[in-house]
C-alpha cells in the first residue's frame, strides 16, 4: 500500500477532530493531518500548558496514536513559553510522545 497522499489542514478543533475519528482505516493509512493550533482565548481560565495538553488528549482519543500527523504552532509568537519557561513547542512535543502520537511533527512561525 502506497504511503500518505494526503495533507489536509485543519483546525484543531473538536469538530476537526471528530471528523478525522470516524476515517475508515484505510483512510486513515493515506492521511497525515496537519492540525492548526488555535490561540488560546483571552478568557479560558486554563493555563496555556492546560490548554495544550487538552487538545494533544483530544489528537489521540480521535485520531489514535498508530499513524503519525502534523502540528502547526505558527499562531503562537516564536519564543513563546509556558509559565514555567518551557517552550510549548518542547511542551507540546513531549505530550504527544507520551500519549503515544507516533512521528508528531510540529511547525512553528519563524522570525
Amino acid at each position: 500500500m502506497p504511503g500518505p497522499i494526503y495533507f489536509p489542514i485543519l483546525r484543531a478543533k473538536t469538530g476537526e477532530f471528530e471528523a478525522l475519528g470516524r476515517l475508515a482505516p484505510r483512510t486513515r493509512r493515506l492521511v497525515r493531518p496537519l492540525l492548526d493550533f488555535p490561540r488560546q482565548k483571552t478568557n479560558d481560565p486554563h493555563t496555556l500548558a492546560a490548554f495544550i495538553a487538552e487538545k494533544i488528549d483530544e489528537i489521540r482519543t480521535n485520531w489514535g496514536t498508530s499513524e503519525g500527523l502534523y502540528l502547526d504552532f505558527s499562531r503562537y509568537e516564536p519564543d513563546t513559553r509556558l509559565s514555567n519557561g518551557q517552550h510549548i513547542v518542547e511542551f507540546a512535543f513531549d505530550i504527544a510522545r507520551k500519549s503515544p502520537i507516533p512521528r508528531c511533527r510540529i511547525t512553528v512561525a519563524s522570525t
